[in-house]
């Protein structure tokens, strides 16, 4: 949430927000996506859910070990009502992935946030993507 407070600007990059929230991890991560800007409002729903996914990673997943990294994606295309941001955070490297056996409050909250939230957990690694419509400037 840095980025977002500290910015004097109208709107926020998402790969600032992603590379903010990931700054102790750069040898770790890899970012990839199409150049967006979302305004101060939406802004402020993504940090939370790139803050919940890297948190659970130092926890339990990818960035608890040092062989472990995050692929994070992006894509934005058009739909009927504007733009869909497609993104992608995906983990590897780490120790096998252990269901678990209730939801915990990151996924409550990124289901709760993000009607369109998919998460995976595959031996190789959790991934989570999310669907979101959102103003596209570039």
């Amino acid at each position: 949430m840095t980025v977002i407070t500290s910015s004097k600007r109208d709107t926020v990059s998402l790969e600032e927000i992603i590379a903010s929230e990931l700054d102790a991890f750069p040898s770790q991560m890899k970012i990839d996506g199409d150049k967006i800007f979302l305004d101060y409002q939406q802004a402020q729903i993504f940090p939370l859910a790139v803050h919940e996914l890297t948190i659970n990673a130092v926890k339990y997943g990818a960035l608890s070990a040092p062989t472990g990294g995050v692929k994070i994606a992006w894509s934005i295309s058009a739909n009927g009502s504007g733009h869909e941001l497609k993104f992608r955070w995906e983990g590897h490297g780490g120790p096998p992935v252990i269901v678990p056996t209730r939801e915990g409050f990151g996924s409550t909250l990124l289901k709760a946030t993000f009607a369109k939230t998919r998460m995976e957990y595959a031996s190789a690694g959790f991934s989570c993507e999310i669907e979101a419509n959102v103003p596209h400037s570039s």
